[in-house]
């Protein structure tokens, strides 16, 4: 039964996870794989949050360790603020708009004595610590020779003429081929993978179970991206989740994973909860009461505004930890193995190794 747009199941053998998938079950009659794209979780306990914005144990964001101590941001401020609150701004004006910043640095703290009591929004500076590190990416992988597939605004500021840049939304779609290679290879960013393919992410929520002696239970989500196709323009509202598939041409791990994304283009509202949360508790409220944010005079929500709790949006497959190893050696025998999945001589390797481990395990009286 779908509740507030999720549908939960408890998956009791990997036979029934492929029957109720393929819609040959009386717990679904839908074939997922038409509409659906896949994530597998390995940790039943780890949220659908994007890496950008996960925290460690002290509850500090992750990603504030690819940023140096002593880095500064220059954050927009309104100008009504500037005038009440007598803040030291850096202007700038563009054809008649004025816009004004100050300068804070990786924590949000203001450099500027004046502007001490100051505190800058948590989204606007997630903002700029994200463009910086992808900025950092594609410089470092273009000095090296790597093809990383951007255009000559993006180039651009290699070497910029201002500390002053863009919001990430203004450049969103230019920075969407480094935010996904750049995600592919371990750097924190906005996007959640999703594979087409829901054995691929099968594979990566049971894998674990190879090198970890406390492995979880875990979890394959399945999400229906087919409603957020090819929707009907619309001047009341912005579709806050967005769907993006780079090219595969350039990315032979993503070309045999089947990879795309999913990712929020705005941080508006309660942007750092988990992305099924985001959309069951938008769900439960009438379109009327849904937007968390406004841009060109449009509101901000995260599914179109015909969806309501009733409809299905996401599948939660709850997998027993008991049922990995078993599940893992159905793939290896369908070809989900690592030989394909990570194509090339490491891919080799960690498949002969992890077959033994594999073996090994299933011996196991445990299992």
């Amino acid at each position: 039964m779908t509740e507030d747009g999720i549908n939960e199941i408890k998956i009791e053998s990997y036979d029934e996870l492929v029957n109720i998938i393929c819609g040959k079950h009386e717990k679904n009659k839908i074939d997922l794989r038409e509409d659906f794209i896949f994530r597998g979780v390995s940790d039943i306990r780890c949220e659908l949050i994007p890496s950008s914005l996960r925290k460690n144990k002290q509850n500090q964001l992750k990603i504030d360790k690819y940023i140096e101590t002593d880095q500064k941001f220059w954050i927009e401020v309104d100008e009504n603020e500037v005038i009440e609150k007598e803040l030291e701004c850096y202007k700038q004006e563009i054809l008649f708009v004025k816009k004004f910043y100050i300068e804070v640095d990786k924590d949000g703290n203001p450099t500027s004595d004046k502007n001490i009591d100051y505190h800058v929004e948590k989204n606007e500076l997630q903002n700029e610590k994200e463009i910086y590190i992808l900025q950092k990416f594609f410089n470092f992988a273009d000095k090296c020779g790597l093809k990383v597939n951007t255009n000559n605004s993006t180039r651009g500021l290699i070497h910029p003429s201002s500390q002053i840049r863009s919001g990430l939304e203004e450049v969103f779609y230019d920075y969407q081929e480094i935010i996904s290679l750049a995600q592919h290879y371990g750097l924190p960013t906005r996007d959640l993978d999703w594979s087409y393919d829901y054995k691929v992410s099968l594979y990566f929520a049971v894998k674990d179970v190879l090198s970890k002696k406390n492995t979880q239970d875990c979890v394959l989500w399945a999400l229906n991206y087919k409603l957020f196709e090819n929707q009907l323009p619309n001047n009341k509202y912005i579709i806050n989740l967005n769907l993006y598939r780079p090219e595969y041409n350039t990315n032979p791990n993503l070309t045999a994973q089947k990879g795309l994304f999913t990712y929020l283009k705005y941080y508006v509202g309660n942007y750092e909860s988990p992305l099924d949360k985001i959309i069951s508790d938008e769900l439960k409220h009438d379109i009327t009461d849904r937007s968390k944010g406004e841009e060109n005079n449009q509101q901000i929500i995260t599914v179109p505004p015909n969806l309501t709790s009733e409809d299905t949006v996401f599948y939660k497959f709850i997998i027993p930890k008991e049922l990995k190893p078993e599940i893992l050696k159905e793939l290896y025998l369908d070809g989900y193995s690592e030989e394909y999945l990570f194509p090339g001589y490491k891919g080799v390797v960690n498949h002969v190794i992890n077959e033994v481990k594999l073996k090994n395990l299933l011996k196991d009286s445990k299992f």
